[in-house]
């Protein structure tokens, strides 16, 4: 599992918060994937917290920024430094959800065409 790690002194240990998707977006960026896949308990980045807001709907499509920027503000999906080493080879991330895996999740790249959405997500600290 991408949980468990061990620290300096050899212990086996948790990675914490977002160690897992790090784990997969350093692994994938040193394999050259073609695409990393993070797996959650939703149907990708959502449009607002759906514990708070029922009506949340996934989004299909985020750039980088845009996930890192929802990272930092509060959405729980993704740590902020996660996707960096995919950014930084170019490699698009998908959030897929591990209850349903026929979803297709959100595709997270580096430009994406913004359509007719005036806002893409909302998230608060």
């Amino acid at each position: 599992t991408g949980f468990i790690g061990k620290d300096q002194g050899g212990n086996i240990t948790t990675l914490g918060r977002g160690g897992s998707d790090l784990t997969a977006s350093v692994i994938g960026a040193a394999l050259g994937v073609k695409e990393i896949q993070v797996w959650k308990d939703v149907d990708g980045i959502m449009t607002t917290d759906p514990r708070i807001v029922k009506a949340a709907q996934p989004v299909p499509s985020v750039s980088f920024e845009e996930a890192a920027e929802l990272a930092y503000f509060g959405a729980n999906i993704l740590h902020p430094l996660a996707i960096i080493p995919a950014m930084r080879s170019d490699l698009p991330v998908r959030v897929k959800n591990s209850y349903d895996a026929l979803h297709p999740g959100t595709l997270i790249v580096r430009e994406r065409h913004f359509g007719d959405r005036l806002l893409t997500a909302m998230t608060m600290k």
